[in-house]
């Protein structure tokens, strides 16, 4: 296996192909909402005929960002660490991290910013003395 080979299969097995249909619907999606926009549920033919080309387009283009990203990856691990790495993912152990990760990445970022609000809004009337009666709100937006 040629380390191209090898890069492209590791990042088969880290979901790739389930975050490229991913970015098609929701490239897709955003497509047919602005052409649905003010229309209903109707999609005009030729909007139709739009959103095929759209999905076309980047389906047609899937080996070339596979090519890319592969080219990214190369750029920071050798061909070894490429295999290490291929190997762990063909593991039982990496084939669970890849289930869970999403799960994993999700659960961190709620716990994060529960911390997070709750320091800031532990320091809120410290805030309130140095800044006047309305001190800046806490950044509450998810980091997702």
């Amino acid at each position: 296996m040629t380390r191209r080979e090898k890069t492209i299969a590791y990042l088969k097995l880290t979901g790739f192909d389930t975050t490229f249909d991913a970015v098609i619907a929701e490239t897709t999606g955003t497509f047919r909402n602005g052409f649905t926009e003010g229309l209903g549920e109707a999609l005009p033919d030729d909007a139709a005929q739009a959103l095929t080309v759209v999905e076309e387009a980047l389906r047609s283009r899937k080996d070339a960002l596979l090519g890319e990203l592969a080219g990214i990856y190369e750029g920071y691990l050798t061909e070894d660490e490429i295999g290490t790495l291929l190997a762990f993912q063909k593991s039982d152990v990496g084939q669970k991290a890849n289930r869970i990760g999403r799960d994993v990445v999700n659960a961190t970022l709620e716990v994060t910013e529960a911390w997070r609000n709750k320091a800031v809004r532990s320091v809120e009337p410290e805030l309130q003395q140095l800044l006047g009666d309305e001190p800046p709100s806490a950044p509450i937006a998810s980091a997702r």
